[in-house]
């Protein structure tokens, strides 16, 4: 375990994004310190949370904090096949 002290304005959803990399140990993150998941946190306060989780976050590469979310590549999200559930309007689709 490790313990983090709480910036002014972050929430424990920041928080969660910050230490974990995701949203989805928010309720873990909650319950480890005590609080609601919509529990205001003054500055300064210290929690703690399970850094083993962050350690494998970094090790598989997922580097995400609530301040640097970066966008992938616009090509990587362009699915591939025929359909509708395929096809682009104004691209791969023309009405006309």
């Amino acid at each position: 375990m490790a313990e983090y002290r709480v910036n002014s304005k972050q929430s424990l959803v920041d928080l969660s994004i910050q230490l974990y990399g995701s949203t989805e140990y928010l309720y873990k993150l909650a319950s480890e310190n005590g609080l609601q998941i919509d529990s205001d946190i003054s500055p300064g306060t210290v929690l703690v949370y399970d850094d083993s989780i962050g350690d494998l976050i970094v090790k598989n590469n997922i580097s995400i904090n609530s301040t640097t979310i970066k966008n992938p590549p616009q090509e990587d999200l362009q699915p591939e096949g025929e359909g509708i559930g395929f096809w682009v309007v104004g691209d791969t689709f023309t009405v006309t």
